[in-house]
Protein backbone atom coordinates (compact mmCIF):
# COMPACT_ATOMS: atom_id res chain seq x y z
CA UNK A 1 0.00 0.00 0.00
CA UNK A 2 0.91 3.41 -0.34
CA UNK A 3 1.51 6.46 1.87
CA UNK A 4 -1.53 8.77 1.59
CA UNK A 5 0.09 11.82 2.08
CA UNK A 6 3.57 10.41 0.74
CA UNK A 7 6.63 12.53 2.18
CA UNK A 8 3.95 15.90 2.95
CA UNK A 9 2.52 15.29 6.17
CA UNK A 10 4.24 14.35 9.22
CA UNK A 11 2.08 15.95 11.47
CA UNK A 12 -1.32 16.13 10.75
CA UNK A 13 -1.93 19.00 13.53
CA UNK A 14 -0.51 21.40 10.65
CA UNK A 15 -4.25 20.78 8.87
CA UNK A 16 -5.95 22.46 11.77
CA UNK A 17 -6.56 26.05 12.82
CA UNK A 18 -5.28 26.99 16.05
CA UNK A 19 -8.52 29.24 16.09
CA UNK A 20 -10.43 26.82 14.54
CA UNK A 21 -12.98 24.02 16.41
CA UNK A 22 -11.28 21.60 14.41
CA UNK A 23 -9.02 18.53 15.94
CA UNK A 24 -6.08 17.57 15.49
CA UNK A 25 -6.47 13.74 13.28
CA UNK A 26 -4.12 11.44 15.50
CA UNK A 27 -3.81 8.49 12.61
CA UNK A 28 -0.14 8.20 10.94
CA UNK A 29 -0.27 9.58 7.75
CA UNK A 30 3.01 6.71 7.42
CA UNK A 31 1.02 3.68 8.99
CA UNK A 32 -0.02 1.76 5.56
CA UNK A 33 -1.36 -0.91 7.79
CA UNK A 34 -4.85 1.41 8.94
CA UNK A 35 -6.64 3.56 6.56
CA UNK A 36 -6.14 7.35 6.86
CA UNK A 37 -9.65 7.99 7.64
CA UNK A 38 -9.66 12.14 8.91
CA UNK A 39 -13.08 14.07 9.15
CA UNK A 40 -13.98 16.57 6.40
CA UNK A 41 -17.12 18.19 6.19
CA UNK A 42 -18.49 21.74 5.60
CA UNK A 43 -21.65 21.62 7.78
CA UNK A 44 -21.44 24.23 10.71
CA UNK A 45 -23.14 21.58 13.41
CA UNK A 46 -19.81 19.12 12.95
CA UNK A 47 -16.90 20.20 15.11
CA UNK A 48 -14.50 17.10 15.50
CA UNK A 49 -13.57 17.61 11.27
CA UNK A 50 -9.94 17.49 11.26
CA UNK A 51 -8.79 19.75 8.20
CA UNK A 52 -9.65 23.42 8.46
CA UNK A 53 -8.62 24.42 5.50
CA UNK A 54 -10.43 24.49 2.12
CA UNK A 55 -8.08 24.41 -1.54
CA UNK A 56 -8.17 25.63 -4.70
CA UNK A 57 -7.65 22.63 -7.35
CA UNK A 58 -6.82 21.61 -10.91
CA UNK A 59 -3.83 24.31 -10.75
CA UNK A 60 -0.84 23.86 -12.28
CA UNK A 61 2.45 26.01 -13.88
CA UNK A 62 0.03 28.55 -16.27
CA UNK A 63 -2.34 29.23 -12.71
CA UNK A 64 -2.36 33.00 -12.17
CA UNK A 65 -0.66 34.01 -9.48
CA UNK A 66 -3.10 35.70 -7.68
CA UNK A 67 -5.44 32.13 -7.84
CA UNK A 68 -5.92 31.10 -4.04
CA UNK A 69 -4.31 28.03 -3.45
CA UNK A 70 -5.01 27.47 0.34
CA UNK A 71 -7.90 29.75 2.37
CA UNK A 72 -9.79 29.04 5.68
CA UNK A 73 -12.60 26.64 5.20
CA UNK A 74 -16.30 28.28 4.60
CA UNK A 75 -18.67 25.90 6.23
CA UNK A 76 -21.91 26.14 4.05
CA UNK A 77 -20.16 26.07 0.88
CA UNK A 78 -19.53 22.93 -0.85
CA UNK A 79 -17.10 20.00 -0.51
CA UNK A 80 -15.41 17.43 -1.89
CA UNK A 81 -15.58 16.15 -5.75
CA UNK A 82 -17.49 14.34 -8.33
CA UNK A 83 -15.47 11.58 -10.30
CA UNK A 84 -14.90 14.29 -12.47
CA UNK A 85 -12.99 16.18 -10.02
CA UNK A 86 -14.99 19.70 -11.15
CA UNK A 87 -17.95 19.90 -8.56
CA UNK A 88 -18.12 21.21 -5.04
CA UNK A 89 -16.56 24.64 -5.78
CA UNK A 90 -17.69 27.36 -3.42
CA UNK A 91 -20.13 29.76 -4.92
CA UNK A 92 -20.88 33.75 -4.12
CA UNK A 93 -21.66 35.43 -2.12
CA UNK A 94 -19.32 33.40 0.50
CA UNK A 95 -20.21 34.18 4.19
CA UNK A 96 -18.23 33.22 7.46
CA UNK A 97 -20.04 32.44 10.38
CA UNK A 98 -20.20 33.64 13.80
CA UNK A 99 -18.99 30.51 16.39
CA UNK A 100 -18.56 28.35 13.52
CA UNK A 101 -16.07 29.12 10.92
CA UNK A 102 -12.63 29.45 11.79
CA UNK A 103 -12.30 33.27 12.54
CA UNK A 104 -15.95 34.44 13.24
CA UNK A 105 -17.41 36.96 10.99
CA UNK A 106 -14.06 38.95 10.65
CA UNK A 107 -13.04 37.09 7.61
CA UNK A 108 -10.61 33.87 6.15
CA UNK A 109 -6.78 34.35 5.25
CA UNK A 110 -5.47 33.48 2.10
CA UNK A 111 -3.05 31.96 0.37
CA UNK A 112 -1.95 32.60 -3.28
CA UNK A 113 -0.15 30.51 -5.92
CA UNK A 114 1.86 33.55 -6.22
CA UNK A 115 3.41 32.54 -2.67
CA UNK A 116 1.50 35.80 -0.55
CA UNK A 117 -1.01 35.59 2.02
CA UNK A 118 -3.45 37.93 2.62
CA UNK A 119 -6.18 38.64 5.08
CA UNK A 120 -9.63 38.68 3.39
CA UNK A 121 -12.08 40.59 6.04
CA UNK A 122 -16.15 40.33 5.48
CA UNK A 123 -18.09 43.23 5.45
CA UNK A 124 -20.53 43.92 8.45
CA UNK A 125 -22.75 41.20 7.25
CA UNK A 126 -20.21 38.42 6.92
CA UNK A 127 -19.63 38.46 3.04
CA UNK A 128 -16.53 38.08 1.24
CA UNK A 129 -15.53 40.02 -1.65
CA UNK A 130 -14.90 37.78 -4.01
CA UNK A 131 -12.80 39.36 -6.53
CA UNK A 132 -10.20 38.77 -3.55
CA UNK A 133 -10.81 35.16 -3.40
CA UNK A 134 -8.98 34.69 -7.38
CA UNK A 135 -11.50 36.43 -9.28
CA UNK A 136 -12.96 33.47 -11.49
CA UNK A 137 -12.03 31.00 -8.79
CA UNK A 138 -15.21 31.27 -6.88
CA UNK A 139 -18.27 31.34 -9.02
CA UNK A 140 -21.84 33.26 -8.81
CA UNK A 141 -23.62 30.64 -9.75
CA UNK A 142 -23.53 26.55 -9.44
CA UNK A 143 -21.52 26.39 -12.42
CA UNK A 144 -18.66 24.07 -12.81
CA UNK A 145 -15.34 25.65 -12.07
CA UNK A 146 -12.77 23.10 -12.31
CA UNK A 147 -9.89 25.74 -10.86
CA UNK A 148 -12.04 26.37 -8.08
CA UNK A 149 -12.26 26.94 -4.29
CA UNK A 150 -13.37 24.05 -2.36
CA UNK A 151 -13.87 22.64 1.25
CA UNK A 152 -12.28 19.12 1.65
Amino acid sequence: ASKPCPNYLKNTGMIVCPSARDIKYNGDPENTTVAFNPTFSSDPNVTNDNCSYAYGCGLDEQTNVESVIVADKVTGQPAGSTAAGVAGTWNAPITVRLGSDNHGRDGINVLYVGGHASWVAADKDGNLDTIKLGNGQVTVTTAINANGVRNP
